[in-house]
């Protein structure tokens, strides 16, 4: 498929700016994903050095890993769900503006230790969707979802087992850090979404509601939630 200089099929628009508007991310939101990337055992790289493009996410997601390896290249995780209504929207592949990419490279890290735990291929179905996207009617996203924000994932996994010890991980070292990730977690019976630092916590609080959340799909009426300890995986 033929693209402009900016990875964008012929005919979209050249202004970044243009596709990612009208999201403004605050400044005090960057730095608390700068600090994840740190207790994640990543390196506080800055994002500003970099160009926009994929070539260049990789480069600086190379730098956040240093000598550590990841499972997932930049062409997965931007990978479209569905490239028909991506092209129609104007996408190729979703990368997310600069600004955001420290996010990326929270979402990638805890994808990559999730991998390494349950020792064995996951799939990341969905990571960052443009608002326009997002919002097409086959796609089905929430209006306020937090992939929106590029501060979410959602995993399919293989086998049972693999999800069980994927709910451990995000159980006991993320929900119940003294650090606060503001964690989103929906579990299904293949897949689990998470999402870290979301506006949507903020929204939560101000509702009087915890700033953490939860949730099971259909296909999971049956399992606990964090609550619970997971009954899920005992």
């Amino acid at each position: 498929m033929p693209t402009n200089k900016n990875g964008k099929p012929p005919g979209a628009s050249d202004s970044f700016t243009e596709m990612t508007e009208p999201l403004i991310v605050p400044i005090i939101k960057k730095s608390k994903f700068n600090h994840l990337i740190e207790l994640l055992g990543g390196r506080d790289v800055d994002e500003e050095d970099y160009i926009w493009g994929l070539r260049q996410a990789k480069r600086y997601l190379d730098a956040v890993y240093g000598e550590q390896m990841s499972f997932f290249s930049v062409g997965e995780i931007t990978a479209p769900r569905h490239p028909k209504i991506a092209y129609e929207v104007g996408y190729e592949y979703f990368l997310p503006p600069t600004h955001w990419w420290p996010r990326m490279a929270c979402i990638r890290l805890i994808c990559d230790r999730v991998r390494l735990l349950v020792n064995e291929p996951i799939h990341i179905k969905n990571y960052w969707r443009p608002q326009i996207y997002n919002d097409h009617r086959h796609v089905g996203g929430v209006p306020n979802s937090a992939h929106v924000e590029a501060c979410a994932a959602d995993l399919v996994f293989r086998s049972r087992k693999a999800i069980q010890q994927a709910l451990k991980y995000f159980f006991e070292p993320l929900w119940l850090s003294p650090i606060n990730f503001d964690l989103g977690l929906g579990v299904g019976s293949r897949t689990i979404h998470f999402d870290v630092l979301s506006s949507l916590a903020d929204e939560r609080e101000a509702g009087g509601q915890e700033r953490r959340r939860w949730w099971r799909y259909k296909s999971e009426a049956d399992y606990g939630g964090p609550r619970s300890r997971w009954r899920f995986y005992d």
